[in-house]
């Protein structure tokens, strides 16, 4: 009971407002190339929260205290899962198989673990390929009234310049945090206004067109 009462208070409008405060005169959303490492928390604004994704969501530099919903991305679930298989830990064996299955089945948790194997696998061998590289650009989640890849990772940065997960790519940023991936894309949304000079050196603006997401190369 408790935890769905905070959910539906991570999700309201009315405490997302209460975060939010005064906007930068001149906001923007970036592209950018990051170290994984430097993804060091993650939100725990439910990605289906007001205002970060879709028509009305909010983007660039604010005040406010958005930026402190967050925890240390080495206590999440699935960094830990990665942990435990990079380690060569049994899949039935980890709390995340058995929490799937309980609550999914055998087979649905199977196949979410075949998936994290394939993922190991891939970022193991070719590395971090963007959503432009992968030719899937045009699969696409609305922020405001740009489209942007679905499947590229979004992030945010908080008031120390030090960036968070905000939405996409939990399993990928922690594979590619185990196996030391040195560079991979994210599109920046939201960073605290007293950060903006902290912004990463890899980034181009979002205007528009497919050309925002492809290589800096």
């Amino acid at each position: 009971m408790l935890k769905k009462t905070v959910m539906q208070l991570l999700r309201s409008k009315l405490f997302f407002d209460l975060l939010l405060q005064q906007q930068h005169s001149s906001p923007h959303i970036y592209y950018v190339y990051v170290d994984p490492k430097e993804i060091s928390h993650i939100s725990l604004l439910p990605g289906n929260s007001y205002r970060l994704t879709g028509p009305s969501a909010a983007y660039g530099a604010f005040k406010g205290y958005f930026d402190l919903i967050k925890k240390p991305f080495k206590k999440d679930a699935m960094y830990l899962t990665i942990e435990e298989l990079m380690r060569g830990k049994n899949w039935s064996l980890t709390p995340h198989f058995k929490k799937i299955k309980k609550k999914h089945g055998e087979k649905r948790a199977i196949s979410q673990f075949e998936k994290i194997e394939r993922l190991i696998e891939i970022l193991s061998t070719e590395g971090y390929k963007s959503q432009y590289e992968l030719g899937r650009v045009d699969i696409t989640r609305k922020i405001y009234h740009w489209d942007v890849p679905l499947h590229e990772m979004i992030i945010g940065m908080d008031r120390n310049g030090k960036l968070f997960r905000i939405i996409g790519g939990r399993h990928r940023l922690a594979i590619a945090q185990h196996i030391d991936i040195p560079v991979m894309p994210a599109i920046l949304t939201l960073y605290h206004r007293n950060a903006v000079n902290m912004l990463p050196e890899e980034r181009r603006k979002v205007i528009g067109s497919n050309g925002d997401f492809s290589s800096f190369e």
